[in-house]
């Protein structure tokens, strides 16, 4: 004490090292604890300017959390947090939460560069009530009613229900250069258009009723 390599400051109690490399070490069978007793007193510690503060293997430096060979993985800012890595959810029902309530309070999930994928690889993506499994969209007790298949270039919507237009008025149309066709495979299954019962059917310029 008192020594150019440890000095302790009598006035205030600071202590000072000065050597390059320094190390307080507690060689006793229990806890080493670092703290303050004032209820109102904060404990900082601070590595300088160009380096960092190492705890067990995790390294911080600034506002940065990460490890030895990757000190970036967690940037900290007012009311934000940074991940610059994957994160990995191990418990077995894993939630993440949104709970903001004032203003108008929303959850975004985004890329700025590249898609946003969401994936399950042994089971589904439920989306509200709507349940996506594999090519599959339905719901909970119907998985599959519709069905999302290309064949090269050309993709087709198979459909495991009934399609209902509720519109006052609605289209079916077809942009394509060839040809439209409403048809079916099975050979004792028959094609039905009706109007309602007190309505047509109009086909170019000739009209149906009943």
């Amino acid at each position: 004490i008192g020594t150019d390599k440890f000095k302790v400051v009598e006035q205030t109690g600071a202590v000072s090292m000065i050597s390059d490399a320094q190390t307080i070490t507690h060689d006793g069978a229990t806890s080493l604890t670092i703290s303050s007793s004032q209820a109102a007193a904060f404990v900082k510690i601070q590595g300088g300017s160009a380096a960092y503060v190492q705890v067990e293997s995790v390294k911080i430096t600034d506002n940065q959390i990460g490890t030895v060979s990757d000190a970036n993985l967690i940037t900290l800012e007012d009311d934000k947090m940074s991940l610059d890595g994957a994160l990995d959810l191990t418990n077995e029902d894993a939630t993440i939460t949104h709970t903001a309530s004032t203003g108008t309070p929303t959850l975004t999930i985004s890329s700025t560069n590249g898609p946003v994928s969401v994936v399950s690889d042994a089971q589904y993506v439920d989306v509200e009530s709507v349940r996506f499994t594999g090519d599959q969209i339905g719901l909970d007790g119907d998985t599959a009613i519709m069905q999302l298949t290309t064949d090269g270039s050309v993709g087709n919507v198979a459909i495991d229900g009934t399609v209902t237009m509720i519109d006052d008025a609605t289209s079916l149309t077809h942009t394509g250069a060839t040809s439209l066709t409403i048809s079916s495979s099975q050979a004792a299954a028959f094609v039905k258009i009706q109007g309602g019962s007190a309505a047509y059917v109009q086909v170019e310029s000739v009209k149906i009723t009943d």
